[in-house]
């Protein structure tokens, strides 16, 4: 479920600040949206490890947003989708490690948004899409090395980072564009460095 005030989201296990770890069962196939977002002020900081097996396919919007004490993200060989936020916030979370997955990997809006301290991002090869805004605001990420595989790029994907230098590959055929107020930004719009 969701809930919360003002536009806060809170799952099932949010403002929960003695949970350290929480370990989703193996045959589970989807980690349900919202399940631990800890709302605006990030109070499921002491959510210190996610273990997700690999039968999970889909990670929910909002699963994790805020959980600011995850230090670093195992994605699974058989995740096929990480939803909208559902990363956004972890302030904590220094790396996030994606192998050689099954099936294509797309990465939705905004996943990994203000991550403050994520510095190593290893994506699959197999990575189709990478959303708007997936890593906008990872502060301390000077470098992401985007698979062959990678087809569609979201508009503003490390605006607000230290990135300096990118490579795209060929094999991209979609770059996003969006903004706000008639404002309009491609998939490296607002990179300062």
């Amino acid at each position: 479920g969701e809930g919360g005030y003002l536009g806060e989201q809170y799952g099932a296990l949010g403002e929960c600040p003695s949970l350290r770890r929480v370990v989703f069962e193996e045959g589970t196939t989807e980690i349900p949206a919202y399940i631990c977002a800890a709302g605006r002020e990030g109070r499921l900081t002491g959510l210190q490890e996610v273990q997700i097996p690999p039968s999970v396919k889909k990670i929910g919007r909002y699963a994790f947003e805020n959980c600011a004490g995850l230090k670093e993200l195992n994605i699974p060989e058989n995740v096929e989708v990480i939803e909208r936020m559902a990363f956004r916030k972890c302030t904590g979370m220094s790396k996030v490690y994606s192998g050689s997955t099954v099936g294509s990997l797309i990465l939705e809006n905004n996943v990994f948004q203000s991550c403050e301290k994520l510095k190593e991002v290893i994506l699959s090869g197999n990575t189709k899409k990478i959303g708007d805004e997936a890593f906008m605001g990872c502060v301390s990420l000077e470098e992401l090395l985007l698979p062959e595989s990678v087809e569609e790029l979201g508009y503003r994907i490390i605006a607000g980072t230290a990135v300096n230098s990118i490579k795209i590959p060929k094999s991209v055929k979609e770059s996003g564009e969006g903004g706000y107020l008639g404002e309009q930004y491609g998939a490296l719009g607002e990179c300062p460095s």
